[in-house]
């Protein structure tokens, strides 16, 4: 009986180390270039994450919404998904993010519609502020991007100092 016992509790270790290695797309915001990536694992397993195959998954995902590179910001964020009263948490939940960028490149491209938006390198969150008419509501979509704090108007910012986020 005490074999069986102990043969089904090195078993149970066993099943426990797995080795996460990919992290997945998870969430972001296109109109803050801003990609999620996450990843699970358990208080048993081995950690053994691929930063070069992350960096690509977030370089992809930059892409198809027109940026041309992604720089990981740094942290990571954590979520206790299991808790144990003896053990601590059990099991993780991890999120890490990505900025888009466009590799020292211009702006990317907008349906220059007349009177239309524009992008304008600045320094803020996404790298660009919006350079809109009065009134202007963007939807998000890559030829109507949304006015947010990581790419605000660029009448917004501060001007005509040295410290200025512009430089144009």
């Amino acid at each position: 009986m005490t074999r069986r016992v102990a043969l089904a509790c090195a078993l149970a270790v066993l099943a426990g180390c797995a080795t996460v290695s990919q992290m997945q797309a998870t969430g972001g915001s296109r109109s803050d270039g801003i990609v999620k990536l996450s990843f699970e694992y358990g208080m048993f397993d081995k950690l053994h994450l691929d930063e070069a195959s992350a960096l690509q998954t977030a370089r992809q995902r930059c892409a198809v919404w027109g940026y041309t590179d992604a720089d990981p910001f740094g942290g990571i964020t954590r979520q206790c998904q299991a808790y144990s009263g003896t053990l601590g948490c059990t099991h993780w939940f991890v999120t890490k993010e990505y900025q888009c960028t466009m590799g020292g490149r211009s702006a990317p491209p907008l349906a220059a519609a007349a009177g239309g938006p524009r992008l304008v390198r600045a320094k803020t969150a996404s790298g660009y502020c919006l350079d809109a008419p009065p009134g202007y509501q963007g939807t998000g979509a890559a030829n109507s991007p949304a006015v947010t704090s990581g790419m605000p108007r660029c009448d917004q910012l501060s001007t005509g100092k040295s410290d200025s986020p512009l430089h144009r």
